[in-house]
């Protein structure tokens, strides 16, 4: 139990620090991957969101905490996205392997377009004094469909790499709890 939580701060913090690099690396873009958006992902599709929506509002609390940003801006857009997914992936995740794949694809094309149309929303009240018609403009004026698709190729493969790590990480802590009972020969 106890290492357990220990691995899931260590994502934390690992998917906080990557969130920083890719954000400093996609500055120029208004819509930049996020790790820790993909990171909720893989939580809610590989768990159940009851039981990790205070994981996934902690990872997005340091994720603010590390990008400068207002406290709590992407533990919000995160809790909320990923109850959306949770409560799509429960009814539209088929059992076929390649339907399957493409219901998570098409759910983190939707969570990749919706955080960064939150992001750019949220951020564009700063500079308009919450003229809507200013915001709606600005966000016209940064709409670019090569950023997207970028952004979206780039969650892809954060997407299955986080959701292979943690797999493999919680098969080795659920493997190092079992306990072997040694066979008595009679």
């Amino acid at each position: 139990m106890l290492a357990k939580y220990g691995v899931r701060i260590g994502c934390i913090f690992l998917v906080a620090v990557i969130d920083v690099g890719l954000s400093a690396f996609f500055s120029r873009d208004f819509y930049a991957p996020s790790a820790v958006m993909m990171l909720a992902v893989v939580w809610t599709i590989t768990g159940n969101f009851v039981l990790m929506y205070a994981w996934i509002a902690t990872t997005g609390l340091f994720a603010d905490i590390f990008l400068f940003r207002p406290i709590g801006y992407t533990a919000a857009v995160a809790v909320f996205l990923s109850y959306s997914i949770g409560f799509l992936s429960r009814r539209f995740l088929v059992q076929h392997v390649f339907w399957g794949n493409m219901a998570i694809a098409l759910l983190l094309f939707v969570s990749t377009f919706s955080y960064n149309i939150f992001h750019v929303a949220v951020f564009s009240f700063y500079g308009t004094n919450l003229d809507i018609t200013g915001v709606l403009r600005f966000m016209y004026e940064q709409f670019s469909f090569t950023g997207l698709i970028r952004a979206f190729l780039v969650n892809v493969v954060l997407f299955f790499v986080l959701k292979r790590s943690v797999d493999f990480m919680d098969r080795s802590i659920a493997l190092s709890q079992t306990q072997v009972e040694p066979k008595r020969h009679r």
